[in-house]
């Protein structure tokens, strides 16, 4: 039986953290692997006047569409991390949560397109095979990687949606706001327009103000003020560009009073 965002336990705040995180950095590595192999096939298309469906890399060509190291990454520390926190979270009942099979598939599918990647490169490098028989191996090879990646990125945003519906049911976790606060930026540079602000958006009605509001107070309340304020200086210019009815506004505006006096306290 399969659910889709259903919660079964969670054993810490810090560990929702850890898998939105290692979830997004191995969605930020593959994509930068994806446009690595795009780039290169696009490249040998216009050198040889071919229309890309159609291009056949050959050679170092082949075994340069990936990058091993990035690829042992990916699924070493990034997909190999996050199954086992996600098999942690999730395999606690008798429903099969759709994010943790995703998580599981990509970490299959990354294995195999990693170890593919050593042979291609030992391969290259060793040439046993006679020139003909060396191009007809790389070219199926070329055709099994399009499938894989193209593979990947299905998964990858199967499994985005699945978080997404996730981080909906963590929003009042505020742990996770803060952490996203303070290192979302980087984890998720390129996949969220905005950074941070627009995983809030995700995850909040009001968008980034709602997220900003809830770090800030979250912030204040545990005594890092400092952290608190800035927080409150950003859910201030986000006001500006929230519509809001009149009587919210105001509620809002109440909310931030109140945050900015108990920030103000604690770093005294």
């Amino acid at each position: 039986m399969l659910g889709s965002g259903v919660i079964v336990q969670i054993t810490s705040a810090e560990e929702i953290w850890e898998l939105v995180e290692n979830f997004f950095r191995a969605r930020k590595v593959f994509e930068e692997q994806y446009r690595r192999c795009e780039n290169l096939v696009r490249g040998s298309a216009k050198r040889t006047r071919t229309v890309t469906e159609n291009v056949r890399p050959c050679g170092q060509e082949v075994s340069q569409l990936l990058d091993l190291k990035a690829l042992e990454k990916l699924r070493n520390d990034y997909l190999g991390r996050l199954r086992e926190i996600s098999h942690h979270i999730f395999k606690k009942g008798g429903t099969l949560q759709l994010f943790d099979k995703y998580v599981s598939d990509l970490y299959h599918e990354a294995s195999i397109l990693k170890e593919q990647q050593y042979a291609v490169e030992a391969l290259d490098a060793g040439k046993q095979k006679t020139p003909r028989e060396h191009r007809e191996v790389l070219a199926g090879i070329h055709q099994f990687y399009s499938e894989k990646m193209r593979r990947l990125r299905d998964l990858f945003l199967k499994a985005q949606e699945q978080i997404e519906l996730l981080m909906k049911t963590w929003s009042s976790e505020k742990a996770l706001v803060r952490s996203l606060y303070l290192f979302a930026d980087n984890a998720v540079a390129d996949l969220y327009e905005g950074g941070v602000e627009g995983i809030y958006k995700v995850m909040y009605r009001l968008g980034a103000l709602e997220g900003y509001l809830i770090a800030a107070e979250s912030f204040a309340a545990s005594y890092f003020s400092e952290q608190g304020l800035d927080a409150l200086r950003k859910a201030k210019r986000a006001l500006k560009g929230t519509k809001l009815l009149d009587s919210d506004a105001k509620k809002i505006r109440r909310r931030i009073r109140e945050i900015e006096k108990t920030a103000k306290t604690v770093s005294v």
